[in-house]
């Protein structure tokens, strides 16, 4: 019900008139195909589950940006053929990733998109234990 609820505010929102959305809940297919293309969006946070399908995001002023996610959802297809133009700061949530596996999959989508030379700020939340020398972070320092 608060899916619904949520997304159905988001669609009778003015989307030129939005800067941030931080949802604590996943959004329905509509809902997450225009939260991927509002153009003055500065902030996103939302959480993506199973089956939720995400268009690549078209977010050219977004410089905020969470993702909570559980293992079955595939959040890496937000990423791909993405325009991030100014994003600054990612956080992810997942208690079901192994930190590595997280990690590797957030640097195998970025490189397409401009983050690796706007990116100041990075942080990831796991239940796993994971070693912070990961040397795939080196691109993103």
């Amino acid at each position: 019900m608060v899916t619904d609820v949520v997304s159905a505010m988001l669609l009778v929102t003015n989307h030129n008139a939005l800067h941030c959305f931080h949802v604590d809940s996943p959004l329905t297919k509509v809902a997450c195909k225009v939260i991927s293309k509002l153009p003055d969006l500065r902030g996103l946070s939302m959480v993506v589950e199973k089956n939720t399908l995400l268009s690549p995001v078209v977010l050219p002023n977004l410089t905020d940006l969470v993702i909570q996610c559980d293992q079955d959802s595939d959040w890496s297809q937000m990423f791909h053929g993405a325009t991030l133009g100014k994003l600054k700061a990612v956080t992810l949530y997942s208690e079901s990733y192994q930190a590595y596996d997280f990690l590797e999959e957030f640097e195998r989508v970025t490189p397409a998109t401009s983050t690796r030379n706007t990116l100041s700020k990075f942080q990831l939340y796991t239940s796993y234990s994971w070693n912070p020398n990961y040397p795939s972070l080196l691109p993103f320092m």
